[in-house]
């Protein structure tokens, strides 16, 4: 096999589901609103080593610990961290090797754009129903 392949190949550098959870803390602690497990995967689904259902996975068990908790966004479950979630995934983050998080910083990025968009358009729609007033600036 040559070399190429030999990289085309390789198993990624996230491997274990402790480090799919840091990923996943790193990731929610720059996101402003709560964000879907897809929305979570899309944007950490930056190595090899790891699938969706690994993504699934560790967002369970990090409700499970008390670091993520789903709320009720607008009609949707959805998942943000916790006070413990942002405090641990601080502390850990430097864990998570800086190519990794080289390669997911602008999948977060983005994503932070299209939560942005997505919350102004779900105010905007909610506002315009019977009875409510457009918010005040």
């Amino acid at each position: 096999m040559s070399k190429k392949n030999k990289r085309l190949f390789s198993p990624g550098q996230i491997r274990t589901s402790a480090k799919v959870k840091l990923l996943t803390l790193y990731c929610m602690n720059r996101l402003p609103y709560p964000v879907s497990i897809g929305k979570i995967h899309e944007a950490i689904g930056v190595d090899r080593g790891f699938g969706y259902f690994d993504t699934v996975q560790a967002v369970s068990g990090l409700i499970n610990t008390g670091h993520i908790e789903e709320v009720d966004y607008y009609g949707s479950a959805l998942y943000k961290t916790t006070e413990r979630g942002k405090a641990h995934g601080a502390i850990a983050e430097g864990d998570i090797p800086r190519s990794v998080r080289n390669k997911a910083d602008p999948k977060i990025s983005a994503l932070v754009k299209a939560l942005k968009l997505e919350h102004m358009v779900k105010v905007f729609k909610n506002s315009k129903k019977p009875g409510s007033s457009l918010p005040q600036s």
